[in-house]
């Protein structure tokens, strides 16, 4: 009955809104959220043409908060968001809509990207890396926006195979930026983007070291908080599956220097990440390999 009156065209807008409302209460509920019931009664698409009523706001921002319950189910479940053409209506709504409905948006849009490389590129393809890029920009001092943002743009690094670097490039000066932010979120989802783009070629890993974000990254080795030292210390252990040339600006900027508290830290992983760079520094150059002899 609930899904039912959404669909009656004879129902006003304000009991729409009502019963939009209650539907997104329905899928948010922590315990077995009725997601594939919403997905066969038509929601996914409803909820994408309710993203157009440009006329009303708030049935905007609960229309995209629907979608993003159902984009954080299974993969079929995010995939009826897609088929529903939700992502072509959610950009609309990056270019004109209400900035809580765009935070909503971007977070819909972020669990789409995060399903699976072929979802990832299907995002990027559209134009979402410059429309999350864009949103970075023009609401950098809200800080909700950024981390939906930063995970938005993390997301649509990840996974492989890697994106094309025409698509990641264009985040490493911004993601360089958000190293500098306070927000822990942020700056976790920032050096988590950055480790997906060094995850690639020499040529990937020169466009991040001109970014001049390595110098930031190896500070984040020191910090010795582990929501940022494991993605920084991968970013470094990356980088240093790269040329030698490419190793030795880490070793410049003093990568090796925070070695001891990894090699010695609590949790295994931490220990695996260092023995792995570790492993990739001393593949270099006579001179790499006595930094490390010296380093210990």
């Amino acid at each position: 009955m609930l899904f039912r009156s959404l669909k009656d065209p004879s129902t006003d807008m304000p009991t729409r809104l009502a019963v939009l409302t209650e539907v997104r209460k329905q899928l948010s509920r922590a315990s077995k959220p009725p997601i594939q019931e919403a997905i066969n009664a038509g929601i996914p698409a409803l909820a994408v043409a309710y993203l157009g009523c440009t006329e009303n706001a708030k049935l905007q921002f609960e229309a995209s908060w629907v979608l993003t319950n159902i984009a954080s189910g299974e993969s079929h479940q995010t995939q009826a968001v897609v088929d529903a053409g939700g992502v072509p209506a959610m950009l609309e709504v990056l270019r004109i809509g209400e900035v809580e409905t765009k935070e909503q948006v971007i977070w819909a849009m972020a669990n789409i990207a995060g399903d699976s490389a072929k979802l990832r590129d299907f995002c990027l393809q559209a134009g979402t890396m410059d429309a999350f890029l864009g949103c970075l920009v023009q609401y950098e001092s809200r800080t909700e926006m950024l981390k939906h943002a930063t995970w938005g743009i993390s997301n649509l690094c990840r996974g492989k195979p890697r994106p094309k670097t025409e698509h990641v490039s264009k985040a490493l000066p911004f993601l360089s930026a958000l190293l500098q932010c306070k927000e822990p979120e942020v700056l976790t989802d920032a050096l988590w983007a950055l480790s997906y783009i060094a995850d690639s070629d020499e040529r990937q890993i020169d466009l991040l070291l001109q970014s001049g974000a390595v110098g930031t990254v190896v500070q984040a080795l020191g910090c010795q908080k582990d929501d940022y030292c494991t993605p920084a210390i991968r970013v470094i252990g990356n980088i240093a599956t790269g040329s030698h040339q490419q190793t030795q600006v880490i070793l410049s900027c003093g990568a090796l220097t925070h070695l001891p508290y990894f090699l010695h830290a609590k949790k295994s992983n931490l220990v695996k990440e260092a023995c792995w760079l570790l492993s990739n520094v001393t593949a270099g150059t006579p001179d790499q390999i006595q930094a490390v002899i010296d380093a210990g």
